[in-house]
């Protein structure tokens, strides 16, 4: 690659601008230690006229750490041109990936439908799949969301969140008790042993649930899967009964109609 010939246009973008996209693509497929030196010189590329360099540019930055990369390629997500959106998702996974994960959240809830939709193509970002739940009130793109999290682990803090989206019919008591059955036992029992001292308006939540579990139709488990999630939910009744209040009245009333 000519090193000094991309050092000079990047100077004057406009006077090679296809010499320089071609040496600009050239160098970015290099390692972000081959790129770093130039990458506080490209604002001349990302606010060019021309959108196949500022595509170009923000991809520069794809795996840079730090407050100017992370300004450069979230203020590219909401570019005029598709194709620099487009560019703009990928260099973040492609930082997102190694570390910063949260920082995903940007493009996953943008507020464009094109950003969410290549986000959630891109896949999961570790730490980052349980919010895909969040995106299932999506009226476009809740489908695709849900799909994405048949293969994520969901913990007890999801739990008012799915059944709001019963609630709100963004989801089926059969996809809810399918996502809700995957805790795996560990969370259940912590919460168990935390629940003598949670608040009312949190036990209120677990009629909901036990209701969803224990009463609903139409489940999607199998008998076995029915019958080991009916055991958590008979525990967390029997924690919660432990108090006199009408909430545990509501509590015993649902589990001695389903138990």
């Amino acid at each position: 690659m000519n090193d000094l010939l991309l050092w000079r246009l990047l100077d004057s973008p406009d006077e090679q601008p296809e010499r320089l996209a071609e040496l600009l693509e050239e160098a970015s497929v290099g390692s972000i230690q081959d790129r770093f030196p130039y990458l506080g010189r490209l604002s001349g590329v990302l606010e060019s006229n021309n959108p196949e360099l500022r595509a170009l540019g923000v991809r520069f930055f794809g795996g840079a750490q730090g407050y100017l990369a992370y300004r450069k390629i979230v203020s590219a997500l909401d570019d005029e041109d598709p194709e620099v959106r487009r560019s703009a998702v990928a260099a973040l996974w492609t930082t997102v990936s190694r570390h910063d994960h949260q920082r995903w959240l940007h493009a996953l809830f943008h507020r464009r439908r094109d950003v969410r939709t290549a986000a959630l193509e891109k896949g999961t970002v570790p730490g980052t799949g349980p919010m895909h739940l969040y995106l299932a009130a999506d009226p476009e793109l809740g489908r695709r969301a849900l799909d994405r999290l048949r293969s994520i682990d969901l913990n007890d803090r999801h739990v008012a969140v799915v059944l709001d989206l019963v609630e709100t019919a963004r989801l089926s008591a059969g996809e809810a008790r399918h996502l809700l059955s995957a805790i795996r036992a560990s969370r259940w029992e912590e919460l168990i042993a935390s629940l003598t001292g949670m608040e009312t308006s949190f036990r209120h939540t677990l009629v909901r649930v036990l209701r969803l579990f224990l009463v609903g139709e139409a489940s999607v488990l199998d008998e076995d899967s029915r019958e080991d999630c009916r055991e958590f939910f008979r525990q967390l009744a029997r924690v919660a009964l432990s108090k006199e209040d009408g909430i545990s009245s509501a509590l015993g009333r649902v589990v001695e109609t389903a138990v």
